[in-house]
């Protein structure tokens, strides 16, 4: 029932799942199950706790940071958790945005360790739309995305060197 490997991250993967009867699918079609990877919380706890040791000794400054860190584990390592979270963003994202769309989770067939969502395939990525938005922004200034991407919220073509103003000089 697994199909197509849909992202690895640093705690799990996600593959696209159907039910054997579509009849019985949640959503009568296929959904995402992202499975945590076996041991990987307290590899992270681990690696926290090295970092903090080191920071302790090193740059104390960073130890109030990591501890509020470790105070997330329970909501990163546990699936229920993030498909509440989910939900939640899905509501306000719909309210506020209703263009935008957030899988829906399946709360009850999640566990600690396994969610199951919505699968919005073939829908575009937001990633993907904002990538293709900057491409219509850059095409409308007649510049190249990289240049937009360097504007920093300033707006306005690119400027020849030793255009009026740029270098402080009077001209007289």
């Amino acid at each position: 029932w697994w199909r197509q490997l849909f992202g690895l991250g640093g705690a799990g993967a996600s593959r696209e799942a159907s039910w054997p009867n579509p009849k019985s699918s949640p959503n009568g079609r296929a959904v995402v199950v992202k499975v945590q990877y076996p041991e990987v919380e307290g590899r992270f706890r681990g690696d926290v706790r090295t970092i903090k040791a080191f920071c302790k000794v090193a740059q104390p400054e960073h130890e109030k940071a990591l501890e509020e860190i470790e105070k997330q584990f329970p909501s990163e390592f546990d699936y229920r958790l993030e498909a509440a979270n989910l939900a939640q963003v899905r509501a306000n994202l719909g309210r506020a945005f209703p263009s935008v769309i957030v899988p829906m989770s399946y709360p009850g067939l999640c566990k600690r360790k396994v969610m199951v969502m919505e699968d919005l395939s073939p829908c575009t990525k937001l990633a993907d739309a904002l990538r293709q938005d900057l491409g219509k922004v850059a095409k409308l200034l007649g510049v190249t995305t990289a240049h937009v991407e360097t504007l920093g919220g300033k707006a306005g073509k690119p400027q020849a060197s030793g255009a009026s103003g740029a270098s402080g000089a009077s001209g007289a």
